[in-house]
Parts: structure tokens; C-alpha cells; sequence
């Protein structure tokens, strides 16, 4: 027998047990089976991708937020555009109320023009019905025609009937000597300036006749007054014409000629020395009686 015995290397026993701890045993028999590998699910991916989720749901919630606020500011915007617009609304109808309350007053207005330029022009209708019947049927009895005021006196111009250039009269009626004076020129002696009244004759009268001295209701009776009748600016200056002093009770008739006199004046001075304070005397005492001119 060829038995060969192989001697053991030395070592050789010692590696072969190294190698066994190193590498794991391999298995006797077939492969095990392995189980199939499972697909995984949304939520595996859902909860794989959770960070990224995260991250995603706060930028959303952030949008939304701004989102949510720009809706409100453009909805405060708008309120106030709406309010701003009722505003102008409220005040355009108010403007257009005024307006239409203006329209009907001047409408108003106009109406009562037209009634009262309406009835003017009836009045002025009626008044000139009234004059054309007024002068055709002429002066009535017991009427003065204006055209004969100085028939009192005869054909005369009545000094009372002329306005004078200078001074202050009165030429209401008034009682003098106890007799009645109808159209008197009367002058103030309660002044203590200008006691004279000037009429502008312009060279167109002959005579002037008049009855002068102090009228009834003069109460100073001890105190007498100058009565001058002058022509004033004749060829040599101013002419007296009549000079008198005349007491209360004492009535002197004056007839001049006044031929060529272009303005005659009237004048009253005191006979007697000057008064204390208060002047003691009558206004409008002095007077011409019926003064006229022809």
C-alpha cells in the first residue's frame, strides 16, 4: 500500500482556525428564499419628506397672512373710498337742493315783479284816466286855479309865493293888529346872526306894498324893532327904500317903488340894546303882511 501520510505543516492547523472565526460558515443545502421587498406607501414618502413639509406649510401659512392682510387693508380702502363717496354724494344732493330752493324763489321773485309792474302800469293807467279827466273838466267851484294864486290881492305876485335867495321865512298865515294876514313873509328874531331875507326881483317889478310890524304872538311888548326894506346892487351901491322902527300894536302900510330894483331884501334889526343871554323875545315875530309885488 502506497499510503502516502502527508506530515502536518506546522502552523497549518492554527490558520485553518483563524479563517474559520474570520469567515462565516457557508451553508450546506440550497439558498434560503428571500421575502419579496415591499413598495413603499404615501405616508412613508410623507413622513420621508415631513422637513421639507414643514418649511413649505409655514411659507404658505406666511402668504396667507399677507394674504389675508392685503385683503383687509384694500378692504379699508374701499370703505373709505365708499364713505369719501357718500360724503360727496350726500353734499352734491344737498348743492342740488339749494339750487333748486333758489330756482323757486326766483321764480317767486319773478312772479311778484310781474304782479307788481303789472299793477304799476294799471296804477299809472288809472292816473293818467284820471288827470285827462281832471283837466277837461276843469277848475270846480270853490277850487283855486293855480294861475291865480295872488287873486287875493289883486293882479300882485305874492312875495310868499317866491322862494328867497338868502335867509330863513315862514309864510304861514298869522293874526297882526287883530287882523287876519293870509300869505305873510315872517322873519326869525330869535337869531342872533342874519335877520334878513333877499328876493331876486331881476328888474321886472314896479312897486311892492306890503303892511308891516310885529305879529300878535309877540310877547315882548316893551321892546320895539327896525324894520328896513333895501335895494341891494342898484348903479350907486345899495338903497335903503324904507327904514322905520316899529313897536308891538303898531302896523305901518309900506308902498314902494321898486322900478329897476334887482334884488330887494328884507331886514330887521333890534331898537334896543342887545339882551343878556336867552335873547328874551319871539321867533318869526317880524312880519310883512301880504307882501306883493306888481
Amino acid at each position: 500500500m502506497n499510503d502516502k501520510t502527508t506530515a502536518p505543516v506546522h502552523g497549518g492547523t492554527a490558520q485553518a482556525d483563524d479563517r474559520a472565526a474570520i469567515e462565516p460558515p457557508i451553508p450546506s443545502g440550497p439558498p434560503p428564499v428571500q421575502p419579496p421587498r415591499r413598495k413603499r406607501g404615501f405616508k412613508a414618502r410623507f413622513l420621508r419628506a415631513l422637513p421639507f413639509t414643514d418649511n413649505l406649510v409655514s411659507v404658505v401659512a406666511g402668504l396667507l397672512a399677507i394674504a389675508t392682510f392685503a385683503v383687509g387693508a384694500l378692504g379699508y380702502v374701499a370703505k373709505n373710498e365708499r364713505d369719501e363717496r357718500n360724503e360727496l354724494e350726500e353734499a352734491v344732493a344737498s348743492l342740488e337742493r339749494q339750487r333748486d330752493d333758489l330756482r323757486e324763489a326766483n321764480d317767486q321773485l319773478g312772479t311778484e315783479a310781474d304782479e307788481l309792474r303789472a299793477t304799476n302800469e294799471e296804477l299809472e293807467e288809472r292816473l293818467q284816466a284820471a288827470e285827462a279827466a281832471l283837466e277837461e273838466a276843469g277848475p270846480g267851484d270853490g277850487d283855486e286855479d293855480p294861475s291865480t294864486t295872488t287873486s287875493t290881492v289883486g293882479d300882485k305876485v305874492l312875495l310868499a309865493d317866491l322862494e328867497p335867495v338868502e335867509g330863513n321865512v315862514r309864510t304861514d298865515p298869522v293874526a297882526m293888529g287883530g287882523e287876519e294876514y293870509r300869505y305873510p313873509v315872517r322873519i326869525d328874531l330869535a337869531t342872533f346872526s342874519v335877520r334878513t331875507a333877499d328876493y331876486d326881483l331881476g328888474r321886472d317889478y314896479s312897486r311892492f306894498t306890503a303892511d308891516v310890524g310885529l305879529n300878535d304872538t309877540y310877547t315882548d311888548t316893551d321892546r320895539a324893532w327896525r324894520f328896513k326894506i333895501i335895494s341891494v346892487g342898484g348903479p350907486n351901491g345899495d338903497t335903503v327904500l324904507f327904514d322905520q322902527t316899529i313897536s308891538f300894536g303898531t302896523v305901518v302900510p309900506v308902498d314902494l317903488d321898486v322900478d329897476g330894483v334887482l334884488r330887494l331884501r328884507l331886514s330887521v334889526e333890534r331898537a334896543f340894546p342887545a339882551p343878556g343871554s336867552g335873547g328874551g323875545y319871539n321867533a318869526f315875530n317880524a312880519t310883512w303882511g301880504d307882501a306883493a309885488l306888481e
